[in-house]
């Protein structure tokens, strides 16, 4: 855990959700309703954790026992245990703005992800896909630049033209709706893209301006168009991390990738310090020419060992979720065998299983079985 002691009051009444002083509470516990404010029936622990500060020596010395045994349980449950904010604070604001990073690090995430992509003149910008429709209002602004294909390459445009562009909540490209109806008004384009170089020096600033530590989860994307479109995605990202000062602190730096080879690429050139996340598709999303089937097996993940850390992959290739409780997959035990830490995506109230809430999926993914950490939409 990171941050003063104070944070982990948040996972007395839910996981990841502070109830104390009366604040909201989006991920409850059974009883409690969405939006709930911490106004309820309260245990003797909670009480006594969340009492006036005008106590007597006795009450202090309670306080301080419990704080110590909670420390205790969630470092035998949930030790090592690694949150990261899917595209930012993303369930509450759109994705991979400002905002949503700002907020995923007031939330307290351990690390905070950027999906990068390159602009015609090479820059890094933060963009989950190689288009730009589905989250920018580019068909206003540039409504004639798009391809034969009616889609809007983000590498067609320069970063000044990048600049006239904002981004807002993610929509279904040929409706215009939203894609979850329930989260940031779809078409209220209020945000900048940013820059990698803009995204890394915000989370620096914001963990120096708190004194907390969080990190970033760069994901190179697409890297095999970025080379038939005549550009390495590797060497400007890796550019800006070391320009930024990130590359002198490993430990603060996961690099992800659907494609092994930028992997094995960063693995050889800038040595094994660098933490690196294989992820792990499905064919069918053809993210990469690999079959992650075959990623998927013994085999694979060995070979995956070799120059990665850890392995990416959706939740529902990892767990089963039968009509009662959920059960790990083969591939769970066989990754951890071979070394490899394991960081499934993507954790979201719209997609939890129906017999699942939000804080029973976190306790299941965090406890003494479970895996090394989570991306989710609700850090």
């Amino acid at each position: 855990m990171t941050g003063a002691p104070r944070d982990f009051l948040k996972l007395i009444p839910c996981f990841g959700v502070n109830l104390h002083n009366g604040a909201r509470c989006a991920h409850p516990p059974e009883g409690i309703k969405p939006g709930a404010t911490g106004k309820r029936k309260v245990s003797v622990v909670q009480r006594a954790l969340t009492a006036p500060q005008k106590q007597n020596i006795p009450i202090l010395v309670m306080k301080a026992l419990l704080l110590v045994g909670l420390l205790l349980v969630l470092s035998s449950t949930g030790h090592g245990f690694t949150l990261i904010a899917h595209r930012g604070a993303s369930g509450w604001l759109p994705e991979h703005t400002a905002a949503a990073y700002a907020y995923a690090h007031a939330r307290g995430a351990d690390f905070i992800e950027q999906d990068v992509v390159l602009t015609r003149d090479g820059v890094p910008i933060v963009l989950h896909d190689i288009h730009l429709e589905t989250t920018t209002n580019v068909r206003a602004i540039f409504p004639d630049r798009h391809r034969e294909n009616g889609r809007y390459y983000a590498i067609d445009f320069t970063l000044a033209e990048i600049r006239q562009l904002r981004k807002g909540e993610r929509i279904k490209p040929r409706s215009g709706k939203a894609v979850f109806p329930g989260r940031f008004p779809a078409g209220k384009f209020l945000f900048p893209i940013l820059t990698l170089q803009e995204a890394a020096d915000l989370i620096a600033g914001l963990n120096k301006a708190t004194g907390r530590t969080a990190g970033i989860y760069p994901e190179i994307k697409k890297p095999a168009f970025h080379h038939k479109e005549g550009q390495d995605p590797v060497a400007p990202v890796m550019r800006v991390l070391g320009e930024s000062g990130w590359l002198d602190n490993p430990e603060r730096v996961y690099i992800q990738c659907f494609d092994p080879a930028p992997l094995r690429e960063i693995h050889a050139t800038w040595g094994p310090q660098l933490q690196l996340i294989q992820l792990i598709g499905k064919n069918r999303w053809k993210e990469a020419d690999v079959d992650y089937r075959k990623l998927r097996s013994v085999e694979g993940l060995q070979e995956i060992a070799a120059y990665a850390d850890g392995i990416g992959l959706p939740l529902d290739d990892l767990i089963a979720f039968t009509a009662k409780d959920p059960r790990w997959k083969a591939v769970k035990a066989h990754a951890h065998a071979a070394g490899l830490r394991i960081h499934p995506f993507t954790l979201r109230e719209e997609t939890l299983p129906k017999a699942m809430s939000y804080g029973e999926m976190m306790r299941f993914l965090r406890g003494p079985e479970g895996v090394d950490g989570v991306f989710t939409d609700f850090p």
